[in-house]
């Protein structure tokens, strides 16, 4: 998927549970993210359903949590983790770990919206398999 489809998709207002940005530029991936957060989030209770995670050091279980709250007094939630490439690369060196990701992410739930931002290409190949990835090319 490219950004244009994505947006067509966010336009329709058809929301997928997971979304994998990536590319060099950070203006057009930070653009995607403010647009799925007007999607998602309505501004009464943004702050109580906009969670925000770095990649590096991440833990799986800190995702899963975020992941699995419920949203308050809204329909969804959104988690973001900034840094994918990082968290990507920790959890698929142990084949339980990558298992679990892929589980977790592929599971859905129709409560969240979930984005992985990266600015490198690392990781992209393992999360098309789930079907999600935007990529973010030149304009």
């Amino acid at each position: 998927m490219d950004y244009r489809e994505f947006y067509q998709e966010i336009q329709k207002g058809t929301l997928r549970p997971v979304y994998y940005f990536v590319g060099m530029e950070e203006f057009t991936k930070e653009s995607a993210l403010r647009a799925l957060e007007e999607k998602t989030l309505s501004s009464d209770t943004k702050v109580l359903n906009h969670t925000v995670l770095q990649g590096s050091g991440l833990e799986i279980d800190v995702l899963q949590e975020a992941i699995e709250t419920l949203p308050m007094l809204a329909d969804r939630r959104m988690v973001v983790v900034e840094d994918a490439a990082a968290f990507f690369s920790g959890c698929l060196k142990s084949k339980g770990q990558s298992k679990r990701l892929f589980a977790l992410l592929g599971g859905g739930g129709g409560n969240h919206a979930t984005g992985f931002c990266a600015t490198r290409q690392a990781g992209i190949q393992t999360h098309k398999s789930v079907g999600r990835a935007i990529v973010f090319g030149h304009v």
